[in-house]
């Protein structure tokens, strides 16, 4: 049987719903016993008999209602198997009477005994709750038809109870279904997610690879480097890397004494320009510094004493 989630899977079980009601109606059927026993054997009583009826009715409705209500995916093969094992006792006690009342028994006391004791007894036991059925239409009837009109009752009661259902089933299906969808649209969004991240990550390690090739090819230049600006080509030709002959050092030599005797000559030239002038170059650069030096006003009252400062002594004045 297929299973859709954990409650069905508890409730679909066929054989254990059939022992589970096969238990169930046992009991029941025990207990009614107990009140008929307690009201008195020697009568059939009518009121009780219509209860019995109503409330074996009412517990195999319910109890097929119950545990079929939230199987989402149930089949009619799969009821009709659970119908089949939770009706096997009923047929196999009701099949075993009809055959010891049709045929003659014979044989002795004990035989007879046994028979009626372990397949009749059992059988009767278990149409209990039905008397009222046949109390209305059984004494027209032989035993077999009773049990059969008994059977059929069952089945139709267990029936309505599951059909009762339907709607809950559906129900189930539908949240089932629901949450199938869900389940299918998380996925599928976890995978859109996966797929973009993926994407992104292969666009982040592409992009990386590309600054780093870019840096590789264009390296930022190091302030600390006084050739680190100059583009490529790296190696710098310069004439330091020609060979340094004697002609060479005599051309520099050369280049420096006529740099020097050009800047006697203009030293010289420029000495005569201030003498044509008539202004000795010392005396010159003599009033240039006291040009910028500051007058300072002579003391008129010491001028007679300039070795040192001039001290006031009090009292000497006034004697004069």
């Amino acid at each position: 049987m297929k299973q859709t989630n954990f409650r069905a899977k508890r409730k679909r079980g066929a054989l254990t719903n059939a022992l589970i009601a096969n238990f169930l109606n046992i009991v029941i059927i025990a207990v009614f016993k107990l009140i008929i026993n307690v009201i008195g054997p020697g009568h059939y009583n009518v009121p009780f008999g219509i209860i019995q009826l109503l409330l074996i009715t009412a517990f195999w409705v319910g109890f097929n209602y119950y545990q079929f209500k939230d199987a989402g995916q149930e089949s009619p093969g799969d009821y009709a198997f659970y119908l089949l094992m939770c009706m096997i006792p009923t047929l196999f006690f009701t099949l075993l009477s009809i055959i010891v009342s049709s045929i003659n028994v014979g044989g002795s006391f004990s035989s007879t005994w046994n028979l009626l004791t372990f397949v009749v007894a059992p059988a009767l036991y278990l149409y209990i709750p039905y008397g009222i059925i046949y109390r209305l239409i059984g004494n027209s009837l032989p035993m077999a038809v009773f049990m059969l009109i008994c059977i059929v009752y069952i089945c139709a009661a267990q029936f309505i109870g599951y059909f009762i259902g339907k709607k809950s089933r559906q129900e189930a299906m539908a949240r089932i279904k629901k949450r199938r969808e869900i389940e299918e649209r998380q996925m599928a969004e976890q995978a859109e997610m996966a797929e973009r991240a993926k994407k992104q990550r292969e666009t982040e390690a592409s992009r990386m690879v590309r600054q780093g090739m870019r840096r590789r090819m264009n390296p930022k230049p190091n302030r600390r480097d006084p050739l680190g600006d100059i583009e490529q080509p790296a190696v710098i030709q310069t004439e330091a890397f020609e060979p340094i002959t004697d002609e060479m050092i005599a051309k520099v030599k050369a280049e420096q004494e006529a740099k020097k005797e050009a800047r006697r000559k203009a030293a010289e030239a420029r000495r005569a320009r201030i003498k044509r002038m008539g202004v000795p170059a010392g005396s010159r650069k003599k009033k240039e510094a006291e040009a910028e030096q500051p007058q300072q006003t002579p003391d008129t009252n010491n001028a007679s004493n300039d070795d040192g400062p001039k001290w006031v002594i009090p009292g000497k004045g006034k004697q004069k």
